[in-house]
């Protein structure tokens, strides 16, 4: 079992055109966690809830003109939103400044053509405007610890009763030819051989760092970029545990990535960085 290398990126890549359903980005992309995150933070403090919702309409608010967007559809999906009615146009307001598409489009459930660097800002930026507004309700060290439990909360919550995935070996095999199957544009990965229930990987690029690389707040990016792969490794089976203690987006020149198997491991020491240093395609 050799090393092999995955993907292909290029800075320019951020400018590439892509296709996306209005509609679709907003239920999928952002209002599915803004609506979530209000329930979340409804459970623990209707105060809490409140004072986050105020934050994030204060940082996302283009003007009070009304728009008769069609949101019907986004109130039978997310039943809870249709108490903030306000806050959902203003969310579409600003998704669409984003994309850079008129704010005045009708129907939202339409394909429109944007960027690679837009489209990935038009979520992200949400991510970050999401966690700045749960810290401005409260304070930072317990904002953060609080976005911490909703995403691990959130990414479970789309955890399969039956996870498909039995082995790290199967995992890492899926993974390779999934990504030979639809070349992953944007993450160069080197995924290193199994031993002692440990997988390593290598993120040598990341496309999401430097689509928001204006964003000044460097745990944050973190935090709304990085923090989900840790219940996301989980979902795909109940043994998997991720360390990762170098990331792109911290500023490191890659992700030093470990999958382990508690199963099989017998702790969860991550591999050190000369070791990740030392990765090479085919060794």
């Amino acid at each position: 079992m050799s090393t092999i290398k995955t993907g292909s990126y290029s800075i320019s890549n951020l400018a590439d055109s892509k296709k996306i359903n209005v509609l679709n980005q907003l239920q999928e992309n952002i209002l599915n966690r803004v609506a979530y995150l209000i329930q979340f933070l409804g459970k623990k403090s209707p105060i809490l809830k409140e004072k986050y919702v105020n934050s994030l309409l204060d940082k996302i608010s283009m003007d009070k003109s009304i728009i008769s967007y069609n949101i019907t559809p986004i109130f039978q999906k997310f039943p809870v939103l249709e108490n903030f009615p306000f806050l959902v146009e203003q969310v579409i307001r600003r998704t669409l400044e984003i994309l850079n598409i008129p704010v005045r489009i009708m129907d939202l459930n339409t394909e429109v053509e944007t960027t690679n660097r837009a489209n990935i800002r038009s979520y992200l930026i949400f991510r970050y405007y999401n966690v700045q507004s749960i810290i401005e309700s409260t304070d930072r060290v317990r904002g953060i610890s609080l976005y911490k439990e909703f995403v691990t909360e959130y990414v479970k919550s789309f955890a399969p009763q039956n996870p498909p995935i039995k082995s790290l070996e199967e995992f890492r095999s899926a993974t390779i030819q999934s990504n030979k199957k639809k070349p992953n544009i944007g993450w160069v990965i080197l995924h290193g051989k199994i031993q002692d229930g440990k997988f390593p990987q290598r993120k040598d690029t990341c496309m999401w760092k430097d689509a928001i690389q204006d964003l000044p707040d460097q745990e944050l990016k973190y935090l709304v970029a990085c923090y989900g792969d840790f219940q996301g490794y989980n979902n795909s089976n109940p043994a998997f545990r991720l360390t990762m203690e170098h990331t792109i987006m911290e500023g490191d020149p890659y992700c030093s990535c470990c999958l382990h198997d508690t199963r099989i491991a017998g702790n969860l020491t991550h591999p050190s960085r000369e070791f990740y240093d030392s990765m090479k395609e085919g060794i």
